[in-house]
């Protein structure tokens, strides 16, 4: 969707893309690497930006469960 693709709206964008790598190794890194560390900033981005995330697709799949009953 739109609204997803805008949580992260410029990949090229250095800082955009160090974000979008991060959260994307995150669960492999977080889980398996135990020198596996995020700066509190990125934390605070990423959390503002997975409830955006969470909030997104909770409406879609709303929608979509709607439009299948």
């Amino acid at each position: 969707s739109n609204e997803l693709n805008a949580i992260f709206p410029d990949i090229k964008d250095s800082y955009e893309r160090r974000l979008f790598d991060l959260l994307n190794g995150a669960y492999i890194g977080g889980k398996y690497k135990m020198d596996f560390e995020v700066a509190i900033e990125d934390v605070q981005e990423l959390n503002v930006r997975i409830g955006k995330m969470i909030e997104i697709t909770k409406t879609i799949c709303t929608i979509r469960i709607q439009e299948l009953e």
